[in-house]
């Protein structure tokens, strides 16, 4: 009889040492699912950094083709605004407005 409680007390030292292995098998299983999903919300951040960048590279590209043009232009607007303050300086103050509103503002669409 003796040989059968050391026997129950073997075995029920073998269940208790694998439900230790268990729980902390268990508890590392929780702690590598948790980390997966901090991994996985990062990577989801990530990807929505990528493409919202992917439509700033766009729309920073149309901006730098439309700078080209108005670079382009530069030297012709500069050169119409030169002639413009050079004929409507010599007139008095209210004529040079009047031509300058009515004239040029008007046929430029500048607000």
């Amino acid at each position: 009889m003796l040989r059968h409680y050391s026997a129950v007390k073997e075995l029920q030292d073998r269940v208790a040492t694998l439900e230790e292995g268990l729980m902390k098998a268990t508890e590392d299983k929780n702690t590598a699912i948790s980390q997966a999903d901090k991994t996985q919300k990062k990577a989801d951040l990530a990807d929505r950094l990528v493409n919202g960048l992917s439509g700033e590279n766009k729309r920073w590209g149309a901006a730098i083709e439309q700078f080209g043009v108005a670079e382009a232009k530069l030297v012709g607007d500069v050169l119409v605004a030169s002639s413009f303050v050079s004929y409507a300086g010599g007139a008095r103050s209210a004529a040079g407005h009047r031509v300058f509103h009515y004239c040029l503002l008007s046929s430029m669409a500048i607000p």
